[in-house]
This record gives structure tokens, C-alpha cells and sequence, in this order.
């Protein structure tokens, strides 16, 4: 196991070595023959020198190499790649979009250059981004399908469609199958478009590989953000166990920590839908959920979640009480069944999702123990006006009738 992350490391550095020079050297040979174009090239470098971790290059060159090419063959694109990604990050940043001051332990682009200046060297990076995917090799059809496989990972319906869904599962609480199509969007597109920029040829079993490998590199990505609350970390460690087949042990390594944290994070997601939404808003903290989770039946972990919210109680408080409640003679309620089994509702949430283009959450219809029905509920996300009538026009609702 040694060997192998020691073998792994020195094909990264090789790679990582490879790229950091070339692209060097890319922006040495840039113009910078008026201020406008200084002002520029200034940003631009800042940013896409800001420490990034590289993973989409290496990817490129070392698919480029795996499928028995030369990894140099393959610099263009995977400069290409990190300049797009780039960009998004920039735009990312600013205030109209998650307004975040500080990138990778530095002011952000905005904050070093100002909000116009930031925007333009991401517009500035996307731009050249094509260019670079061009500059290299001698073969045309190549150079072409670059062109396309870049522009559908970054464009309207890849990249962009993720940062949309982002933005709107900011407003309320995303399900698990709203975070994984945003991820996969977000940031799988152009993990996908790494592997088969850098092959020189792409069977289709290659590819289906390689969709599996960009999904799941997109969500352990995911997972090493800051601002996730116990709740997404937790349905996304389950994504993994789910979706990829990973023990908690596998998971613990992919996203570095501890099994006992995915097991215990895991667990979370034993709590009654309220409780989690409580958790997943800030509203209880991860110590009084971890303590809910001693009690067996959801009716008292809903009940003593929402004294924790109504008086303020301390976790210390909470443990007395669950104590207390554990003692008295058990007290039963039965859970209602969902009427649609999770596997089939993840699929019909993929296929809603496909076809109205945006983010869905299906909440399925539930069967009480005495036989009673509970409603179920779809909800469909939109960013605007605009796609409300888009949306409209796909369910055949005709406002003007």
C-alpha cells in the first residue's frame, strides 16, 4: 500500500512538473503591449497561480499517456482545461454569485483587482482557453473535437448549469440527488472532459470508466468544501457508498478522515427528516444530533429536537433528558413507508431532471401502519422569470389562455 501511494505520488509530481513548466512558459510568450493588456495578463496569472491543486491537468496527461500516448502531445488541452477552470473560480468569487473575499489563503481576484477587472480576466481565461486547445499538434480533427468536448464540459448545460443549480440550492435544503446532479454538473463535467481530451482514442467502455472516475472525483471534490453543512457531508459520503460501492474505509481515504467521522457523520442521516433540516440549516448543532441519535423512535427524537430549538437547552442538558426518556417505558410509534423505493425515485429524479433541465425534488407519497396515506410532492427549481415560462411551456401551461 506503501509502494503504491509512493508510485502515485512520483507519477503526480512527473505530471504536475510537466504542466507547471509549460504553462509557465505559455504566459511568459503572452503580449502585454498596452496597460489594458498588462492590467490583464496581471490578474489572469494571479489567479490561475493561486495554488490549485491541478487535478484536472495531471488527469489529462496521464490519460493521454495511459492510453499510450505522450503526455507532451497532450499539454495544450490540459492548459486549456485549468484556464476554463480557472475562470470559474474568479467568477465563482464574486459578490453576484457565492461573494467569498478569500481563495486559497489569498484576497480574491475581486478584492485584489476590483469586481470589473475580476470579471474580465475570467472572461479573458475562457477566451484563451480555446485558443490554447488549438495550439498544439498537427491534427485538425483533433484540435476540432477539443473545441466541442471543452465547450459542452464548460458550457450552458456542464459547468454552468452546475454553478445555476448551486445557486439555488443556497435558497432552501437540497436533497441528496439535487446535490449529486449539481456536482456532477459543477464539477464532473470538466473531470470528464480531462480524461478524454488527454485519450487518443475513446472506446466506449473507456469512456463509461471514465464517467464513473469524473463523478466520483467530483464529489469527493465537493466534499473538501468549507461550507458544507453535517448534512451534505453526510449524504455525500453516502453517494460514494451508494454509487461507487465504497466501504467507510475506502471513503474515509478518498476524502482524509478518519472511518469513525464517516461512520458517525453516516449516522446523521438515521434522524427524522425534520431533525435533519434543523441540522442542515444550523439550527442544531451536530453535538445535539449525535445525542437524538441514542433515542430509538422518531417521534421522540422530533419531540426533543424541537425543545432544543423552543428553550435553548445545552447538549449537556439534552443528554440528561435522553436519559430521562430512555428509562420511561418505551414508547412506539411506527414510521410511515414511502409508496416509491429510493432506487426507483433517484432515477425518476435523474429522468426529471433531464427533462425540465434544472433541479427536482421528488418527495414521494407515504403509507401509514393503519393504512392512511400521506401526500407526496414534486418540486421543480427555477432561477428566473425566463425559465418559469421555459418550464411552463415543457408541462404545456399556456399562461396567456
Amino acid at each position: 500500500e506503501q509502494t503504491m501511494m509512493s508510485d502515485y505520488t512520483g507519477a503526480f509530481n512527473k505530471y504536475l512538473g510537466l504542466f507547471e513548466s509549460y504553462a509557465g512558459e505559455r504566459f511568459a510568450s503572452l503580449p502585454d503591449d498596452s496597460a489594458g493588456s498588462a492590467k490583464m495578463l496581471e490578474a489572469m496569472k494571479y489567479s490561475f497561480s493561486g495554488g490549485g491543486k491541478r487535478i484536472r491537468p495531471v488527469l489529462c496527461l496521464a490519460f493521454c499517456e495511459a492510453s499510450g500516448g505522450n503526455a507532451r502531445d497532450a499539454l495544450p488541452f490540459a492548459l486549456a482545461l485549468e484556464m476554463v477552470h480557472t475562470y470559474s473560480l474568479i467568477h465563482d468569487d464574486l459578490p453576484c454569485m457565492d461573494d467569498d473575499d478569500m481563495r486559497r489563503g489569498k484576497p480574491s481576484s475581486h478584492i485584489a483587482f476590483g469586481e470589473a477587472n475580476a470579471l474580465l480576466a475570467g472572461d479573458a481565461l475562457l477566451t484563451l482557453a480555446f485558443g490554447e486547445a488549438v495550439a498544439g499538434g498537427n491534427n485538425p480533427a483533433a484540435k476540432a473535437e477539443a473545441v466541442k468536448i471543452l465547450s459542452d464540459a464548460a458550457g450552458y448545460a456542464g459547468m454552468i448549469a452546475g454553478q445555476v443549480m448551486d445557486l439555488e440550492n443556497e435558497k432552501r435544503e437540497a436533497g441528496i440527488d439535487e446535490i449529486r446532479s449539481t456536482d456532477e454538473r459543477k464539477t464532473g463535467r470538466l473531470i470528464r472532459a480531462a480524461g478524454l481530451l488527454g485519450l487518443k482514442t475513446v472506446p466506449v467502455i473507456v469512456v463509461d470508466a471514465i464517467d464513473r472516475d469524473a463523478a466520483e472525483l467530483a464529489l469527493v471534490e465537493n466534499l473538501q468544501r468549507e461550507d458544507l453543512n453535517a448534512i451534505e457531508e453526510a449524504e455525500g459520503y453516502r453517494a460514494l457508498a451508494d454509487d461507487f460501492k465504497l466501504t467507510q474505509a475506502d471513503i474515509a481515504e478518498r476524502v482524509g478522515k478518519a472511518r469513525a467521522s464517516v461512520a458517525n457523520a453516516l449516522r446523521l442521516l438515521e434522524l427524522p427528516d425534520e431533525v435533519k433540516q434543523m441540522l442542515g440549516s444550523g439550527l442544531l448543532s451536530t453535538g445535539h444530533a449525535k445525542v437524538l441519535l441514542a433515542l430509538p423512535g422518531e417521534a421522540d427524537r422530533t419531540e426533543l429536537a424541537r425543545q432544543c430549538l423552543a428553550e435553548g437547552i445545552t447538549v449537556r442538558t439534552l443528554e440528561r433528558r435522553v436519559q430521562t426518556r430512555l428509562a420511561a417505558p418505551a414508547r412506539r410509534s411506527a414510521a410511515p413507508k414511502p409508496d416509491i423505493p429510493t432506487e426507483h425515485r433517484r432515477l425518476l429524479v435523474d429522468k426529471l431532471e433531464e427533462r425540465f433541465a434544472t433541479s427536482v425534488r421528488l418527495e414521494p407519497s407515504v403509507t401509514y401502519a393503519n393504512g392512511r396515506h400521506g401526500r407526496g410532492r414534486i418540486e421543480i427549481g427555477f432561477f428566473d422569470n425566463a425559465e418559469l415560462d421555459r418550464i411552463l411551456a415543457l408541462l404545456g401551461i399556456d399562461v396567456n389562455e
